[in-house]
């Protein structure tokens, strides 16, 4: 049995809605090409997605199906496990690959490149709702960076895991990726052997990205999005804009109560993206090393951006943090910033876009509208990478 080149990893749970269309669109682009289209499913009852399989051909799909209730790192690491592509992409069940992907990996076999990550281009399904539609957060809307091209570069690893130590690890910033970035198997397989297992932390995105990392010296970077981050209401990502997704660790029923027991002190008892993203890269250097985590950066973040609810937990921890006084200062800091971005948001949104304009968002990405489908999302993506 030929191995494939490419394995494309699609844990999945309770979402047939979205997994369908993604896999239809991926197998039907890719139909000649040596890849494998790898679910590993999770949901309360697959009658449903098992009946669907036998009525479509869908020639690349590998199924995987366990019953038992699972963690999102146990479901991830089934899936890395069940997977058999010479070089891996993790992507979530609303997301999409861009056919470009192909050529890319090809060239990582001929130059013996280990690890290529991009910029992820973004997509908000229809039925994602806002508190308020400005910008690049509206329904519908395919985001992406302006500048494509095919120029690949070297990225010194270190230096990137001292960057997202520097804001506190609440972004991934360019760091290698498995989860939309590309790497060989052998870095995943080194994970293992070193860390015990593919997915050694509460989050399989952050998690794995600083597995990865702290084994390499170098990674690099091509300036073509080759996959999309999809944002459909069910998910992490579509419920971002409303905040549905911060809520208590206790209440996030995919997390291991083993990383609940494990939290890093430092970090306020609550999920929200700032919080499992640090706590995740946290958790992977503290094996090896001691991090050098900048925790005022995830404090000014979740003043900024989180809940009301969740901020007094934030602030006792924000004025625990050594400085004293000075401590005070910043506080008043990030509250004024975070008021002043209320305030903003009260104006139409026309104003808070020309503001986007002046700060440089738009000099850096471009949009499309109105785009109704995972599978036009693929296509858009295809031809503005063969400009």
């Amino acid at each position: 049995m030929d191995i494939p080149l490419l394995s494309i990893i699609i844990p999945t749970r309770n979402r047939y809605k979205t997994l369908i269309p993604v896999i239809e669109s991926i197998n039907g682009k890719f139909s000649n090409s040596k890849i494998e289209i790898l679910v590993q499913d999770n949901s309360d009852d697959n009658n449903s997605f098992t009946t669907y399989l036998e009525t479509h051909k869908l020639e690349k799909v590998k199924y995987y199906y366990n019953p038992s209730k699972l963690s999102m790192v146990e479901n991830s690491e089934l899936a890395i496990a069940n997977s058999s592509g010479k070089y891996l992409i993790f992507i979530g069940d609303d997301d999409i690959v861009n056919p470009k992907i192909l050529d890319v990996v090809n060239t990582m076999e001929e130059e013996n490149i280990k690890s290529i990550i991009y910029p992820i281009a973004n997509y908000f399904y229809p039925d994602v709702e806002f508190h308020k539609e400005y910008g690049f957060h509206k329904p519908g809307l395919l985001s992406f960076n302006t500048d494509l091209n095919f120029n690949i570069t070297k990225l010194d690893t270190k230096h990137e895991i001292e960057r997202v130590e520097q804001i506190g690890g609440i972004f991934i910033l360019d760091l290698p990726r498995l989860y939309h970035g590309i790497i060989n198997r052998d870095l995943i397989e080194e994970v293992r052997s070193v860390y015990g297992k593919f997915v050694p932390g509460p989050c399989p995105d952050m998690t794995t990205s600083a597995a990865i990392a702290t084994l390499i010296n170098h990674h690099h970077r091509i300036n073509i999005p080759l996959s999309v981050a999809g944002n459909s209401s069910a998910s992490e990502g579509g419920k971002g804009p409303t905040n549905a997704h911060v809520v208590k660790l206790e209440e996030k029923s995919w997390l291991n109560q083993k990383d609940i027991e494990d939290w890093n002190p430092s970090l306020p008892r609550i999920f929200s993206r700032e919080t499992i993203w640090s706590q995740s890269f946290y958790h992977v250097l503290s094996l090896r090393n001691a991090p050098k985590l900048n925790y005022k950066a995830v404090y000014d973040s979740m003043i900024f951006s989180c809940p009301k609810q969740a901020l007094p937990l934030v602030n006792q921890l924000y004025l625990n943090n050594g400085n004293g006084s000075k401590n005070y200062l910043n506080l008043f800091k990030s509250y004024f910033k975070r008021y002043f971005k209320i305030l903003l948001f009260t104006c139409p949104s026309a104003i808070i876009e020309k503001m986007m304009k002046i700060r440089g968002d738009y000099k850096t990405k471009q949009e499309v509208a109105d785009v109704k489908s995972i599978n036009d999302v693929m296509n858009i993506l295809e031809k503005n990478s063969n400009k």
